[in-house]
């Protein structure tokens, strides 16, 4: 099987890239010939027409072939700002998920997986500190262990419930006054 995972910006790069070198018709090939595309963040899509008609050329072919095609976005299709009709209706006629925001636990054990993927460890009371601190998506739950733990680093002390507080302070995940 071919299977590709793509960001939308990067898939936007490449078309650039293969419609400076004059080799669009290779780069529609090489994703016809996919058996699975995955895009995430499709909502980068907005207002760049020529990308939108041809991922919308792509996805045609690849349903006409009886391929699998997962797209990722913030909103529905038909909630999607920027996003040219023909475009929206292909995405709508498919099967569209909506995907809840991890509850507290799955935070924590989200936050515990990433840290020892730093090589570091996260108290009980650290993560929980943070993933009590946002209810969004795992990227910022990601992004903001990331900030906590260069700041740790960048002072040579390891991840305490005082320097997390303040970095969320810093960052404006909890007031000032909680930090302290």
């Amino acid at each position: 099987m071919r299977v590709l995972q793509i960001h939308t910006q990067r898939f936007v790069a490449e078309l650039r890239r293969a419609i400076r070198q004059n080799t669009i018709d290779e780069f529609r090939a090489f994703f016809q010939g996919l058996d699975v595309l995955l895009i995430d963040d499709i909502e980068f899509l907005a207002g760049k027409e020529r990308s939108q008609r041809e991922l919308s050329y792509i996805l045609g072919a690849l349903v006409k072939n009886q391929k699998q095609i997962v797209i990722t976005g913030q909103t529905t299709p038909q909630e999607a700002k920027g996003i040219n009709e023909h475009l929206k209706f292909i995405l709508d006629s498919g099967v569209t998920v909506y995907m809840a925001s991890p509850d507290l636990m799955t935070r924590i054990e989200i936050l515990k997986r990433k840290a020892r993927d730093f090589d570091c460890e996260l108290s009980d009371d650290v993560a929980f500190l943070i993933a009590n601190s946002l209810y969004a998506c795992v990227r910022e739950l990601e992004s903001v262990l990331r900030r906590v733990v260069a700041h740790a680093v960048f002072e040579g002390k390891s991840i305490t419930l005082d320097t997390t507080r303040r970095v969320l302070a810093k960052q404006g995940y909890i007031r000032l006054e909680e930090a302290v």
